[in-house]
């Protein structure tokens, strides 16, 4: 993967292309599989951002805490049956 830093100008050349693609295969200058790349490449783009990172990354968090109630609730669930057990005969 490119990086940004290194190469300042390549995302925005990546748009350009990706733009002139798309508006290309829209108006039949060019096949639709450019189009296809294009929305490829603004897709990269988008999971590549700061504000994708920073939505999936509280998911993860709220996923990471759902497990953990569950993971407690079960616990829980086994001290009672283990408690049953060794009060029982």
């Amino acid at each position: 993967m490119l990086d940004s830093n290194q190469h300042p100008g390549a995302p925005l050349v990546g748009d350009l292309i990706a733009a002139g693609s798309v508006l290309g295969a829209l108006f039949g200058w060019l096949p639709y599989i450019a189009a296809l790349l294009g929305i490829i490449w603004y897709i990269v783009q988008f999971l590549e951002s700061p504000l994708w990172k920073r939505w999936s990354g509280r998911r993860k968090l709220a996923r990471l805490e759902k497990l953990e109630r569950e993971h407690d609730a079960r616990a829980l669930q086994i001290a009672r049956l283990r408690g049953e057990l060794k009060g029982d005969p």
